[in-house]
């Protein structure tokens, strides 16, 4: 059997305790300023839901080329989430079943249907995750070369040094000014996903895990069309 298990281990000589104020003790303005109102949650997502149907229909304007985080609210992946999260209450439900009429109480068991039909939602995430870390990744390296630049001006000049405001880091970069021109210009280039040119969702993680190809609308691993 082998050994080789993760461990964690704690320091008991570094031990902290921080308190945060209980959500009861805010006031009615904290309240507002932290958590969205229902009428605004709501308007975000129908603006989602409108962004995402220009998308599909191929009526976004150049400047709406980027889409990440819109994949979820098109037409095609709600049917497919919708589709994978039936299927796997099914399959968790059926087996649960089946341990009841065999009088055993396996957990495991459990686990491993549902992992099973879950194998498309977590291809599907890690392909996402991978181009993500590709978009960091480059807006970084654009956002170092432009901060040399910067330093290497500015040491012409006699200056010692960066202000704070010039320090960046690969989080900041996500969601600094620079990142929406790097996707612009990618965007132009032809580098972006664009709606005409790129697979849909369903072909391309299906290429990926070497599965058979389904008909337009079937959700691949679960037998499901909708």
């Amino acid at each position: 059997m082998s050994t080789n298990k993760r461990r964690v281990q704690f320091n008991p000589s570094h031990d902290s305790v921080l308190e945060i104020s209980n959500r009861e003790e805010y006031t009615e303005q904290e309240i507002l300023n932290y958590w969205y109102t229902k009428p605004e949650f709501k308007a975000i997502t129908t603006r989602c839901y409108k962004q995402a149907s220009r998308w599909e229909s191929g009526k976004s304007s150049k400047n709406e080329s980027f889409h990440r985080g819109l994949e979820g609210f098109t037409q095609e992946a709600e049917e497919i989430t919708t589709a994978s999260i039936e299927q796997c209450i099914d399959s968790v439900m059926d087996e649960q079943d089946a341990q009841w009429e065999e009088e055993v109480d396996d957990c495991d068991r459990l686990a491993a249907v549902s992992k099973e039909v879950s194998r498309f939602s977590v291809a599907w995430a890690l392909e996402k995750a991978i181009a993500d870390e590709q978009d960091a990744q480059n807006i970084y390296r654009r956002m170092e070369q432009k901060t040399k630049l910067q330093l290497k001006t500015k040491s012409s000049k006699g200056s010692s040094g960066l202000d704070s405001s010039d320090h960046t880091s690969i989080c900041s970069d996500l969601s600094h000014p620079e990142a929406d021109s790097v996707r612009s210009r990618e965007s132009s280039s032809g580098t972006r996903v664009n709606k005409k040119g790129t697979q849909s969702i369903t072909r391309r993680v299906t290429k990926a895990l070497k599965m058979p190809k389904l008909a337009v609308g079937a959700s691949p691993l679960l037998g499901v069309s909708r």
